[in-house]
């Protein structure tokens, strides 16, 4: 690969990092009020993808199972949108995702609590799980 093409991809790839970086986490519903309960988490991820999107993804894939390697008490719904876009779909066009992977975490009544997209920050995460399972 040409060191131009390889600047580029790097290039998008911080674009893209900024941008969800910019995006995420989605701010509580009803701001000033108490914590929502946290009711499910979706986790969007895809298999088929160009080079950058596949490697955010299989590092989402990895974060995501340490997290919920022991199950976190709350359901956890993970989509591949590579094997089965119409189950991903409602979620990406509800949700306003504009990339993958995406975490969500909805209430009871499907209000978005948090949400990441692109480059998932662990510990971010573990905190909001605190802040949401309580």
């Amino acid at each position: 690969m040409s060191a131009s093409r390889t600047h580029l991809g790097h290039l998008l790839l911080a674009l893209l990092v900024s941008a969800a970086a910019a995006f995420g986490p989605y701010p509580a519903v009803g701001a000033g009020e108490p914590p929502a309960r946290l009711a499910l988490v979706v986790y969007i991820t895809t298999s088929k993808a160009c080079g950058c999107t596949l490697e955010l993804c299989q590092a989402g894939d990895n974060i995501i199972q340490q997290i919920f390697a022991d199950g976190r008490g709350v359901p956890l719904e993970r989509l591949d949108h590579g094997r089965d876009p119409e189950a991903a779909k409602g979620f990406i066009m509800d949700y306003r995702l504009f990339t993958l992977p995406a975490l969500l975490f909805l209430d009871s009544r499907g209000n978005l609590v948090a949400r990441w997209q692109g480059l998932l920050p662990r510990e971010e995460i573990l905190a909001k799980l605190k802040e949401y399972s309580r």
